[in-house]
Parts: C-alpha cells; sequence; structure tokens
C-alpha cells in the first residue's frame, strides 16, 4: 500500500504536467488520428466500389477485392503504428515528468516520433499480436481511445452471458488466458520503447523478469486500481454533496456557476483516473525493472536526451493556441450540457413488441401490453413462408419458443400460426404479418418492421412484400429496417417513399453508401463520427439494443434519433429524468455515472 501512496502523492506533486500530458495524447488520437483513419476507410471503400462493409459481406469482399484488401492490411498497420506512438508519448512523457524534468510537449513529440521509427519495424510481428490480442483484454494502463475501437459488440455478450453457457465458459477462459499473458509480458513495451530491446529480447526478458514477481506485480496492480475507483468516487460524491447544497440554498444563478465549477471537477477526477493508472502501471513497470542492468544503462541514455529536451525552448505559440482553445471549449461545453442543450426527446421503439418481458416476443398479445405503454413504434421482425406468405418471428428455427426444430421456411403459414410460442412464462400464438399489423392499426401502433432473409427465400420476396404491403405501410407511418443490405436497396428503389434503415451490427469503418433513410447501429460500438457523418448525409441512426439506464443517458447525450429496448418503461422514465428540467445536481450525476 506504501508504494501505491507514493505514487499517488507524486502524481499530485505534478497533477498539471500530467494533465497537460494525457489531454495533449488525447485530443492527438480524437482530433487527428481517429477521423483520419475513419476518412482513409471510407475513401478506400468507396474507389474499391464497395457501398458497404458488415459480416453479410465481408468473405466476399477479401475474395474479390484484392487491391482494397491490401489498402485495409495497410490501414490497420497504420492503426498499430499509431497505437504504439500513443504508447511511446505517454510512456517518455511519464518517463519525463518522473525523472524532475519540465515536460516538453512538442519535443517530446519529435523524440516520439524518432522512438517509433527506430523500434516500430524490428518488432512490428509481436506488436500485431500484443496490440490486437493483449492490450484489449489485458491493458490495465495504457489503454488507448484506438484500442479501444477493438471490442466485442454488446449483443453477442448478452448473448453468451444468457443464452450460451458453454461460449461463457470460453469466454472466461480467454479472458484469464490473456490476462495472465497481459502481466507476463507486462514489461515487453517498456523493454522495446525505453531499452532498446527487440521485440524478441524483450519477450523473453519480460516473460522472465515477471515469472518470479507475478503475484506481486497483480497485487501492485490491483491496490493500484482500488486505490483510484476510491479517490476518485469519494472526490465526485463530495462534489455533488455541494453542488446539492448550492441547488437548495442559492439562486439559480449562483447554483449554476457553482455547477459551472463542479463539472470541471469532476471532469478532472475522470481525468486523474486515466492519469493514475497509465503513470502508476508505468511506474509498477520501471520497478520491475530496476535491477536490470541493460535497461538501466538504456534508461540512462533516454534521460539524457529527455533532460536536453527540458531545456529547449521550442515553438510555444501553438500549445499556447491549442490550449486556449481547449479551455474556451471546454467552458463551451459545459455551458451548453448544463443548460440542457444535449438533451433531446428521441423515438422510443420497443425491441420484438415487448416491454421487461410484459408476454412473448412477436406476439399479439404482447404488442397489445406493450402498446399501452404508447412507445413511438414498436419494433417486430418476420419471415417468409414457404408458401412465400410472412410470419411474425424473429429465429431462423422455431425450437427454442415453440419446441417444434423447423425454419419458417419449412412451413407453411397455416400450419405456423397453429404453433404456440412460450417465453417470460406467457404463452401466445404465432401470429401472421397480416394479423399483427391489423392488432397494430386497432391500438393505432405504428410498427418497424424488420426484415428477415434468408438464401432459401424467393428472390422475389422483396417485391411480393412492397407489392402486399407497401401502401398500408405508408398509411399507418410505419418503418421498415433489415440486415440485408440489398433488401434495403431494392426495397428503396422500388418504393422510395418508404422509409427504410439498414441495420449494422457493428461500426467498423463508418457510414456505408446506401439509399436508405436511417441506419439502426449496435450501440456499444456506437461514436460521435459515425452519429455525425450520418447527420450530415441526411440519416437518421437509430442504437440497439439499450437495455440499462447508463446506456441509455449516453445514447441520448450522444444524440442518437431512436432508441430500441426490451424496457420501454425504463426507457421513458430515464428520457424524462434527463429532459424534463432535471437539477444541477441531478445533471452532473447523469454526468458523472452516466455519461462519464
Amino acid at each position: 500500500m506504501s508504494s501505491t501512496k507514493k505514487t499517488y502523492q507524486f502524481i499530485f506533486k505534478h497533477i498539471l504536467s500530467y494533465v497537460w500530458l494525457f489531454i495533449a495524447s488525447t485530443v492527438a488520437v480524437y482530433a487527428l488520428l481517429i477521423p483520419i483513419f475513419t476518412l482513409i476507410g471510407s475513401l478506400m471503400l468507396r474507389f474499391a466500389g464497395v457501398r458497404y462493409l458488415s459480416n453479410t459481406n465481408l468473405i466476399e469482399v477479401i475474395t474479390h477485392h484484392p487491391f482494397l484488401d491490401v489498402g485495409l492490411v495497410i490501414l490497420i498497420l497504420a492503426i498499430i503504428v499509431a497505437i504504439y506512438w500513443q504508447v511511446t508519448f505517454l510512456f517518455l512523457g511519464t518517463m519525463q515528468i518522473n525523472s524532475g524534468k519540465k515536460l516538453t510537449i512538442d519535443s517530446l513529440l519529435r523524440l516520439s516520433i524518432r522512438r517509433v521509427r527506430k523500434t516500430f519495424l524490428r518488432s512490428v510481428w509481436f506488436l500485431l499480436i500484443y496490440s490486437i490480442l493483449i492490450l484489449p483484454f489485458g491493458g490495465l494502463g495504457f489503454s488507448t481511445p484506438l484500442l479501444n475501437k477493438v471490442k466485442i459488440p454488446s449483443f453477442l455478450i448478452d448473448y453468451i452471458l444468457n443464452e450460451n453457457f458453454a461460449l461463457l465458459i470460453v469466454l472466461i477462459l480467454i479472458y484469464a488466458v490473456t490476462f495472465y499473458l497481459g502481466i507476463r509480458f507486462l514489461l515487453v513495451l517498456p523493454l522495446i520503447i525505453l531499452g532498446k530491446s527487440s521485440g524478441h529480447e524483450a519477450v523473453k526478458r519480460s516473460w522472465h523478469l515477471t515469472k518470479l514477481n507475478f503475484r506481486s506485480i497483480v497485487w501492485r496492480l490491483f491496490l493500484l486500481f482500488i486505490a483510484t475507483v476510491v479517490v476518485v468516487f469519494v472526490g465526485q460524491m463530495l462534489v455533488l454533496g455541494i453542488q446539492a447544497l448550492f441547488d437548495n440554498f442559492t439562486t439559480k444563478e449562483v447554483s449554476f456557476v457553482a455547477a459551472m465549477v463542479n463539472l470541471v471537477l469532476i471532469e478532472f477526477f475522470m481525468l486523474l483516473s486515466s492519469i493514475a493508472l497509465g503513470a502508476g502501471s508505468l511506474m509498477v513497470m520501471t520497478d520491475e525493472l530496476a535491477n536490470d542492468q541493460q535497461f538501466i544503462q538504456n534508461n540512462t541514455d533516454l534521460g539524457e536526451q529527455l533532460q536536453n529536451l527540458s531545456y529547449e525552448v521550442g515553438n510555444k505559440r501553438w500549445i499556447r493556441i491549442t490550449a486556449v482553445l481547449l479551455i474556451l471549449g471546454g467552458i463551451g461545453f459545459n455551458s451548453l450540457y448544463l443548460t440542457g442543450f444535449f438533451s433531446d426527446t428521441p423515438t422510443t421503439l420497443s425491441h420484438r413488441g415487448v416491454n421487461d418481458g410484459n408476454g412473448v416476443q412477436n406476439t399479439i398479445p404482447a404488442l397489445k401490453n406493450t402498446s399501452r405503454l404508447h412507445p413511438d413504434f414498436i419494433e417486430m421482425d418476420i419471415h417468409e413462408t414457404k408458401d412465400h406468405q410472412f410470419v411474425v418471428m424473429h429465429d431462423e428455427n422455431l425450437k427454442n419458443l415453440t419446441g417444434v426444430n423447423k425454419a419458417p421456411h419449412e412451413l407453411t403459414l397455416k400450419q405456423l400460426t397453429k404453433l404456440t410460442a412460450r417465453e417470460n412464462g406467457d404463452s401466445a400464438k404465432v401470429a401472421s404479418l397480416d394479423d399483427y399489423m391489423d392488432a397494430a392499426e386497432k391500438a393505432k401502433q405504428p410498427l418497424l418492421i424488420e426484415i428477415k432473409t434468408t438464401k432459401y427465400d424467393d428472390p422475389k420476396v422483396i417485391e411480393r412484400f412492397n407489392q402486399k404491403y407497401g401502401k398500408r405501410i405508408l398509411k399507418n407511418h410505419d418503418q421498415i429496417h433489415s440486415l440485408d443490405y440489398n433488401a434495403v436497396e431494392k426495397l428503396k428503389t422500388l418504393n422510395p417513399k418508404l422509409t427504410v434503415g439498414y441495420i449494422l451490427p457493428f461500426n467498423f469503418i463508418g457510414v456505408p453508401q446506401s439509399k436508405a433513410d436511417f441506419y439502426t447501429m449496435e450501440y456499444s460500438t456506437l461514436n460521435n463520427s459515425f452519429l455525425l457523418t450520418a447527420e450530415l448525409t441526411g440519416r437518421k441512426v437509430y442504437a440497439w439494443t439499450v437495455n440499462d439506464d447508463d446506456a441509455m443517458a449516453k445514447m441520448n447525450f450522444m444524440g442518437v434519433d431512436g432508441i430500441i429496448t426490451d424496457n420501454l418503461e425504463l426507457l421513458q422514465q430515464t428520457i424524462k429524468q434527463l429532459n424534463n428540467h432535471p437539477s444541477y445536481v441531478s445533471r452532473l450525476v447523469n454526468f458523472t455515472f452516466e455519461l462519464g
């Protein structure tokens, strides 16, 4: 615990230098690197004539577009280089601060780039494996927004946790193994970046050095994590308590000024967590290398370079300009947030027509129950049947809900509607699309119809759907979306008046080229870049499937146009709480626990 205490004492002693270092790194990533990589990826797809990239066409793109494949590989390598640069920049900056030297951002930037050029190529093979496999799972300190884009979508995690025990065990084992490897390879990056070792040498030495001290390293990192959580939590609780006093015992104007100050403090505590984990984990690494003579020698040479940087004057104008812009931007953002500028009322959509398990998904009784809560839309799913009709069903196999081990395309509509579906302790008949739409019309409930397609569908399934239901959908102000890109394009071509969306299971390379009116995006990989691009092209964005209030608040804050959820009442309550003139302390609470 004493080492953790010393770590915090040192960090607070040099807090301004650490804040400037981590802000500079964050600005470089979010304002430059991520937008540049997203733009390059989108341009490569456009030049290759690939209008979208999803799980449905990934194999086809790989096998039919060799030049695009090469471009994407180069782009991935560029991202790995950027990740390596960011870690190098933070390592060198933290080392400069920890050595008691004056932090020089501009000179540090040049040194970090030179360091990357000298060390990256000889260790690229390891860095590829390390960055892709180890850091997203086992990186405790120097995680990076570039790597945070590489994640397992939440809907897959939910599926594994709730519906597939075998996969859950496999996932736990993967996390355990990668955590173990993350600790055993913890010293690889400082050995490469600070110690001039090759990737092969760094791997061997890290494996050897961490063998004896494995438990000690885990314990120190654990204490660092717990201490950071406690410090940040207690600090933010004090801030919220002070704001509550201002809200209750002062004027609105005074309370607003206090909220501005307190929001800055909350943002500081959030930044402190990154600083403590980043700087603290590097201190743990360097302590473990304290007796390694080769590292000490190379580290001494690097320390001299950092010492020389401290005396360089450099061009401070751009630093001052950047600092002023950041301060003004921060003040503007905080003012807009506290006055409710970012709060909007998104479209509410009930996923599969249920609310917190109030019936069997995609059935008429559940539709009737949920429609009493007045969602903007009830989202539901349809499949083509054996006799080219449409049944309301999500799954490609009926066994889970009905016990019948058949696919919808293997049975006629008459056979399907005789089946009983069971879920959430309820039972209901499988519904035809006609009957489901009749019930929705009686309840005056608009629908969002998801068209499920399979390789067994009739080639003219979209034409038949539009011919039979197009006018009715327009009359009822219903909407349609689908995971099938070709189905979306064909439907918009046949009936441009229809409101049709394209569903993306993950955000890989930005907004696709499409005739779609909106995009339905899996929420955990949705980011501001995607939302901004979609808005500039006149498309709305729905987030799915958002089931807890933290994620709902975050999506609302990001500005999504609609939220699809299994917990409709919770969504309605969360939106009301966020947008119904909340107190300043409520806004700070939302920022602390839901947005931050």
